[in-house]
């Protein structure tokens, strides 16, 4: 009876420590992609980042040709209008 009790408990501890080997395995490969994971994110932020400063450059570009355009306009209007006066 004893002796199948010891090969019982043999069994159990062979399985329970393929159990925990398996766990182990799992969380390893689990940390091992997040790794990977982290430096393709960290790339993706980064590449993220510069394209909001290259469309804000963009548009900052923009609104001030239309806001010198607009000044330009302005001056001509007042131009045209003081030449009409003088006539």
């Amino acid at each position: 009876m004893e002796l199948c009790w010891d090969l019982r408990r043999l069994i159990c501890m062979s399985q329970h420590e393929n159990a925990d080997r398996a766990r182990a395995e799992r969380i390893f490969k689990a940390r091992e992609q997040q790794k990977a994971d982290a430096s393709k994110a960290v790339a993706d932020y980064y590449a993220a980042q510069q394209r909001v400063r290259e469309r804000t450059q963009e548009l900052r570009r923009l609104r001030l040709e239309r806001e010198a355009q607009k000044k330009c306009d302005l001056v001509s209007r007042v131009s045209v209008h003081l030449w009409r006066k003088r006539l």
